[in-house]
C-alpha cells in the first residue's frame, strides 16, 4: 500500500507522451495522454501536428513527459542476433566506427533479430533543454523503434508505426523499412486498437511498467530525468501536504479559540449577571437589616407597659369622646433611608373628636392627675361645628412609673 502509495506521488497515474518523427522530410508530432486507472491503461487523448506549440497546452506540468525521438538525426537497423555478443559489439556492428562517447543507443532482441537505434548525445540534450525552457520537463526519452520492445509480441508477422514497417514470419529475422506515405494501419494491443502514429508512444507508456532490464547507454540519463521528476513531485506534494497541514491546524485552532471565547463571553455575562444578582441581594439584605433594627428598636420598647397605659386611657374616656389615632412613642422625625430611628420616649399621643367641650376639659383634668402622667400638652384642638371638635393631646409619662 506505502509503495502504491509512494508511485502515485512520485510518478502519479496520469502520462503524457509525444513522439517527434519525420516523413518526406517534414516534422510531424503524436501526442497522446494515456490514464492508468484500476491497473488498467486507457488512451484519452491523442492528437497529431505538425505545430508542437498547437499540442503544449494539453501537456499538463509537473506530470511524466514520455519523449519519443524518431526523426531523421536518429538511426535505425535491424541485424542478424548474435548469441554472447555484448550490447557494444552490435552497435558498433550495425554502426561501424561509431564514437560511442558521444552517441546514445537503445536495443532489443526479438526471435534472430537485434534492433538498435541512436542518436547524437548533444542532439537528445537539445530537446531537452527546449522542453526544460517550456517547462515541461521530459520523465524518459526513447531513441527511433526501441519502445517496440514491450508490444513486439502482440504482433504476429508485423508492425507498422509512424513513419517505418518491420516485417517478419515465422521467427525469420525483421525486414526494416522506412515509410514515405502515411499509412491508416491500426493494431490490436491487449484490447486496445491503436493508429499507427499511436503505437511507439503507447509503447513507451508499457515499457515503462516493464521490469525486464533494457540494453541500453542511456539509462543514466533517463533515470536521472526520472529523479528530477520525482523530486520536483515530491517536493511539490510535501508542500501541498505542508500547508494543508497548517490551514487545517490553524483552521482548527480558530474554531477551538472560537468555541472557547463564546464559552468564556456566555461564562462572562452569567458571572455579570451573578454580580448583579449578588448586589441585589446586598442591597435587599441591608434594607432587611434596617427593618430589622427598625422592628428591634420598637420591640426593645415597654411592650407590657404601653398596654397597661392603653388601658388605662380606654378606661377613662368618656362617651361624649372618640379616639382616632393613639401613637406610642411616636417618632421625632419621618423615617429615613440609611438614618437612626429616634423615638419621643415616654410619649404617648392620641387624636380624635369631641361632642362635649365640657366633658373634655374634665377627661383631661383627670388625666392629669393620674400618677403614670406627668404633664398634658394640648397639641391641637379644632372646632369641626358648633358641638365637635377635632383634637390632639400628648402625653408625657412619669419617668418612675415608665421604668416599672
Amino acid at each position: 500500500m506505502l509503495k502504491r502509495l509512494l508511485h502515485y506521488i512520485t510518478e502519479g497515474n496520469t502520462f503524457f507522451v509525444l513522439e517527434i518523427y519525420e516523413r518526406q522530410a517534414k516534422q510531424l508530432f503524436s501526442f497522446q495522454k494515456v490514464v492508468l486507472a484500476k491497473g488498467e491503461l486507457e488512451v484519452i487523448v491523442t492528437r497529431t501536428s505538425a505545430n508542437l506549440e498547437a499540442l503544449l497546452p494539453l501537456v499538463e506540468k509537473k506530470k511524466p513527459l514520455l519523449l519519443t525521438l524518431n526523426t531523421a538525426n536518429v538511426l535505425s537497423k535491424v541485424i542478424p542476433a548474435t548469441a554472447g555478443s555484448q550490447p557494444e559489439l552490435w552497435v558498433t556492428t550495425a554502426f561501424p566506427n561509431l564514437p560511442l562517447d558521444h552517441f546514445y543507443y537503445q536495443l532489443f532482441q526479438h526471435h534472430a533479430t537485434t534492433v538498435i537505434s541512436i542518436a547524437k548525445k548533444e542532439y537528445v540534450a537539445q530537446y531537452l533543454e527546449q522542453f526544460k525552457k517550456l517547462g515541461i520537463p521530459v520523465y524518459t526519452v526513447s531513441l527511433g523503434l526501441a519502445a517496440l520492445r514491450a508490444i513486439v509480441n502482440y504482433a504476429d508477422e508485423g508492425i507498422t508505426g509512424s513513419n517505418f514497417e518491420l516485417q517478419w514470419k515465422n521467427g525469420q529475422p525483421m525486414r526494416y523499412t522506412p515509410l514515405i506515405a502515411q499509412r491508416s494501419d491500426k493494431m490490436d494491443i491487449g484490447g486496445f486498437l491503436l493508429e499507427s502514429e499511436q503505437l511507439l508512444g503507447f509503447a513507451q507508456v508499457l515499457d515503462l511498467f516493464d521490469q525486464e532490464k533494457k540494453v541500453s547507454n542511456s539509462a543514466e540519463c533517463n533515470h536521472k530525468l526520472q529523479n528530477e521528476i520525482k523530486n520536483l513531485r515530491l517536493f511539490d506534494f510535501g508542500i501541498k501536504t505542508a500547508l494543508a497541514f497548517f490551514i487545517a491546524l490553524l483552521l482548527s485552532n480558530f474554531l477551538l479559540f472560537n468555541y472557547y471565547h463564546s464559552k468564556n463571553q456566555a461564562l462572562e455575562a452569567s458571572l455579570a449577571s451573578n454580580q448583579l444578582q449578588e448586589q441585589s441581594f446586598t442591597a435587599l439584605k441591608e434594607r432587611v437589616s434596617a427593618k430589622e433594627e427598625r422592628l428591634e428598636v420598637l420591640q426593645h420598647s415597654k411592650d407590657s407597659r404601653a398596654s397597661w397605659y392603653l388601658d388605662e386611657l380606654g378606661k377613662s374616656i368618656p362617651g361624649s369622646i372618640r379616639l382616632t389615632t393613639v401613637h406610642f412613642q411616636p417618632l421625632s422625625l419621618p423615617v429615613r433611608s440609611n438614618a437612626v430611628i429616634v423615638l419621643q420616649e415616654r410619649h404617648l399621643q392620641v387624636s380624635g373628636i369631641t361632642y362635649d367641650r365640657i366633658a373634655f376639659g374634665n377627661w383631661s383634668e383627670s388625666l392629669e392627675n393620674r400618677s403614670w402622667i406627668n404633664t398634658i400638652e394640648v397639641v391641637d384642638y379644632n372646632y369641626v361645628s358648633n358641638s365637635a371638635a377635632n383634637f390632639t393631646l400628648n402625653l408625657v409619662l412619669d419617668a418612675t412609673e415608665f421604668e416599672k
